[in-house]
Order: structure tokens, then sequence, then C-alpha cells
């Protein structure tokens, strides 16, 4: 075995003290700026069946039971997700969205485009769209799978990859998270956030806060972004509100 000389056994041992930082929050201003994710106005429209989604798309609506909604005036984007078990083979994921032109609260029974249902007497509120929009790119499914009656922000919609993303609930955790994305893919070598420091160590993520340090693996923040994301959030901005 080859024995390491006292420069080397030195330069491991203080590996990563030379780390250079850059402010988190300043250096992503420019992506969020003018925006406000914490606006959750588009509603991500789940589907019991192709056939819905079909109809929900031709006739350019969209229902779901009342209970789900508190205030349907929120309401003005909705994004149709196709999800894995029914789209498996056909673009699984969400590819379509439309703006809201009105909405009424209606009796299943008098929804005409779509079957009979054992819910006839329940009460819905039915969206019409103006059109369907194609995004650019098909928002794909990993991690968390969207849930009935999840509202998410317009523009998250349009400017992220996976549906994980969608959940971000503010401007200075989407910055966090692209913070995490560009560090562990070697872009950077850290970042701080007021008084918390966040850098990559051989095969972890390292916070370091007046609370104390944290470490996370990196494979498990490949495999799970958003739980690992929510944890170093609530670390890191915990110190810094």
């Amino acid at each position: 075995m080859k024995i390491k000389s006292i420069k080397e056994l030195l330069g491991s041992l203080f590996k990563g003290n030379n780390v250079e930082y850059f402010d988190l929050l300043e250096e992503y201003e420019d992506v969020v700026r003018g925006q406000d994710l914490e606006l959750r106005n588009t509603l991500v429209g789940t589907v019991r069946s192709r056939e819905q989604y079909e109809l929900n798309y031709k006739h350019r609506f969209y229902h779901i039971p009342e209970r789900f909604v508190d205030n349907p005036d929120d309401i003005k984007y909705v994004a149709l997700y196709r999800s894995k078990n029914l789209f498996a083979d056909d673009e699984p994921g969400i590819k379509h969205f439309g703006h809201v032109i009105s909405y009424m609260r209606i009796k299943r029974r008098d929804i005409k485009e779509l079957h009979a249902s054992a819910f006839s007497d329940d009460y819905y509120y039915r969206f019409d769209i103006s059109e369907w929009e194609t995004l650019h790119k098909i928002i794909a499914v990993r991690e968390i799978a969207p849930h009935v009656a999840l509202t998410v922000n317009r523009y998250l919609l349009e400017n992220v990859r996976f549906a994980n993303e969608l959940f971000v609930s503010s401007n200075d955790e989407f910055k966090l998270h692209m913070g995490l994305v560009d560090i562990t893919h070697g872009v950077y070598d850290g970042f701080f956030v007021g008084d918390c420091k966040v850098r990559v160590q051989r095969s972890k993520i390292l916070v370091t806060t007046p609370k104390g340090r944290f470490s996370y693996k990196i494979n498990e923040y490949k495999r799970f972004p958003y739980a690992t994301l929510k944890k170093i959030s609530e670390n890191i901005f915990d110190y810094n509100s």
C-alpha cells in the first residue's frame, strides 16, 4: 500500500476548508424575480380513466367534487395529469393545461358529457376551459404523484421538469432546490443562506447551521429529492426567517 506524504495527509484532513461558497438567495434571484411561488392558482386535475381524460380534453372542462375545493374563485388554470397507471405507454405526467373562463356548482347528474355516476346527486365544481395548451415539455412523474385537488403555481407548471418540483412552496425554497441540483452536479462547491452553509463532500450533502451539522446521502437525495429538500429547508430557513 502506498504511504501518503505529509502534504497529502494534511490535504485530506482539511479537505473542504477551501470551499468557495456563493449566496444562494442572491444567485438565483433573477430566476424568480417578480414571481410569487406561494400563489397556488392552478388545479392539477386527476382522472379515473383515459376516457374521462379524453372527454375533459375534447369538451374543454374539468370537474371535481366540491368538498375538495375551498374557494373556486382562486382557480385560474387547470392542468390535466396523466398517471402512470393509465398512461404508462403514452407520455405519463402533465402535458396539457388551460385557462379557466368560468365555473359552476353543479350536480354530477347534470354533467352530460360523462356517463351516469353512482354519485349523481353529489355537487361538483365544473371548470370550463378556453382551450387546452400543450406544455413545451411534459412534466414527468417522479417521487410524488399529484393528488386530488393539488393546487400549484403557474410559473412552476411551465418551468419544472418533474412533478415533485410542483410541491415547492416559496421563492426561497425553489432557490434552495436549484442550488442543491447544481452542487450535486458539481456546478458549484457550495452555498450559504445567512448563517447556514451547504456543500457536498464525497457522497454526502453537508448542512451546517447554528443548531448543528446535518448530512444527507446524495444517493438518497437523488431517489427522494423533494423529501430531502424539505428536511434541508426546515434546517436552513428556521434560522434565516
